[in-house]
């Protein structure tokens, strides 16, 4: 038939695909129309079952991203808690500073005042 490879290797490829379609028509179950609605039904199952994932982990996103928003508030809010009392404390801390320095002037003062006497 055909003198060079090349056409030896497209003259079989052609062969084996035509035996494979073949095959493929005389084993399928069920006629042309049937396969062709079966497999609009199976995709038309796939595409919902896809928007339903779609759908739950949009859900899943916004419930957690709520939940996120949640935790960050309360920390937002402990932190001002927090902050508040360690102000408190500071305050604190300034005014008992203050006294103590007020009172080691008087006894500086009482001290001068004892050698000037």
């Amino acid at each position: 038939m055909c003198t060079n490879n090349f056409g030896k290797y497209m003259f079989s490829f052609l062969i084996g695909g035509l035996a494979g379609a073949a095959v493929a028509i005389l084993y399928a179950p069920e006629e042309g129309a049937k396969t062709r609605e079966n497999i609009k039904k199976f995709s038309k199952q796939k595409k919902e079952d896809i928007i339903k994932k779609r759908e739950e982990i949009v859900d899943n996103i916004k419930n957690l991203s709520g939940k996120l928003a949640e935790y960050a508030q309360s920390l937002v809010s402990d932190g001002k808690e927090m902050l508040s009392s360690q102000k408190e404390k500071l305050k604190n801390l300034i005014e008992e500073t203050k006294n103590e320095i007020k009172k080691e002037k008087e006894k500086l003062q009482e001290v001068e005042q004892e050698n000037l006497a």
